[in-house]
C-alpha cells in the first residue's frame, strides 16, 4: 500500500466515523423520547415490565428506521463498515448511560451497576445486539 492508498483509508475511516457519531446522537435523542414516552404513556397503561417489553420492539424499529434513512449517507463500504458502526454506537450508548446517571441523574456508582445488571437481565442485551447488528443488516438488506 502506497502513502496516497493509506491516506484515502484513513480519509475513509474518519469520514465513517464522524457521519456513524452524527447518527448516533439522532438515535439518542429518538430513544430518549422514547423512554419518555413509555414512562409517561406506556407504564401507566400495561406497568413496567411490560412496557418495557414493548419498548424493545419499539426501539428495535426505531433504530432499524433510523439506519435505513442514513445508511447511503454514512458511506460505508462493506458489511464490517457497518458492524464496527453498530459497535461504536453500542459502546457510545453504554457509556452515556454510565455518565447520564452519574452526573445528570447523581447515582451512585452501585445504583448504576444495578441497573446495568438489572437492564442486561431483562432486555439490554436484545437492545444491544439490535444496535451492532442493525447497520449491518439493513446494509446488506440494501444492496
Amino acid at each position: 500500500m502506497n502513502s496516497d492508498e493509506v491516506w484515502i483509508m484513513n480519509d475513509k475511516w474518519t469520514t465513517l466515523i464522524r457521519r456513524g457519531l452524527v447518527v448516533w446522537v439522532v438515535i439518542i435523542i429518538v430513544e430518549m423520547s422514547h423512554g419518555m414516552v413509555r414512562q409517561i404513556v406506556l407504564e401507566p397503561l400495561i406497568g413496567d415490565f411490560r412496557a418495557r417489553q414493548v419498548s424493545v420492539l419499539v426501539g428495535s424499529a426505531l433504530i432499524i428506521g433510523i439506519t435505513f434513512i442514513f445508511v447511503r449517507w454514512l458511506k460505508g463500504s462493506s458489511v464490517f463498515d457497518f458492524v464496527l458502526i453498530g459497535i461504536l454506537w453500542v459502546g457510545l450508548t453504554v457509556g452515556f448511560e454510565i455518565v447520564l446517571g452519574r452526573f445528570a441523574m447523581n447515582l451512585s456508582w452501585e445504583r448504576i451497576a444495578f441497573r446495568l445488571q438489572r437492564c442486561r437481565r431483562r432486555s439490554y442485551a436484545v437492545g444491544v445486539t439490535r444496535d451492532a447488528c442493525g447497520a449491518a443488516h439493513v446494509c446488506e438488506t440494501l444492496r
